[in-house]
């Protein structure tokens, strides 16, 4: 059984609003938790998060938007797992605008 909602990874619908929301509650949740949660597991979050909106801005056809979230999420988190697909998708894009 699943619970739908907009920000789940299969929910091709999500909104931007749904992403600020996550925003705000990860920055509250980092500045309550002091040392309980690792700053590296904060800053990849919020990478996703950036990612997502860059996902979303790109459907949107917000190319230039997406460019924007794509690179900093890759500055947020430079060691994630998928900074080289990150990385080609800014490229892709440039040739795309």
């Amino acid at each position: 059984m699943a619970i739908e909602h907009n920000n789940r990874s299969v929910n091709d619908n999500s909104s931007q609003k749904g992403i600020k929301g996550m925003f705000k509650s990860i920055n509250i949740i980092s500045s309550h938790s002091g040392s309980i949660i690792p700053k590296s597991a904060i800053l990849e979050i919020k990478s996703n998060l950036f990612y997502k909106s860059a996902i979303l801005s790109f459907k949107n056809g917000k190319k230039l938007s997406a460019k924007y979230f794509l690179l900093v999420s890759i500055l947020t988190w430079p060691f994630h797992k998928q900074f080289k697909h990150r990385l080609y998708s800014i490229i892709n894009i440039k040739a795309l605008i």
